[in-house]
């Protein structure tokens, strides 16, 4: 799964290989991992991380930040 932010959105590609299968749009990581799941089968543990991943990409919606899927949001601030 591929996670950015465009048009004040959060977008999730799905891919095999090199095919893209399914595209979701939305604003709330519970909503977005929820429709993962109709059309997944994922293991808990990447299920916790996506959604670690999405609630970064709401966090950064909110406070306009840019966000690179597994980089850190604050990575400046120490």
């Amino acid at each position: 799964f591929r996670i950015f932010i465009r048009e004040n959105k959060i977008w999730v590609i799905a891919h095999r290989g090199t095919e893209q299968i399914l595209t979701i749009v939305g604003e709330e990581p519970n909503a977005i991992i929820d429709t993962i799941l109709e059309h997944f089968q994922i293991s808990p543990r990447y299920a916790f991380y996506l959604g670690k991943e999405l609630e970064r990409a709401k966090t950064a919606l909110k406070l306009k930040r840019s966000y690179v899927q597994e980089v850190e949001l604050f990575r400046e601030f120490y």
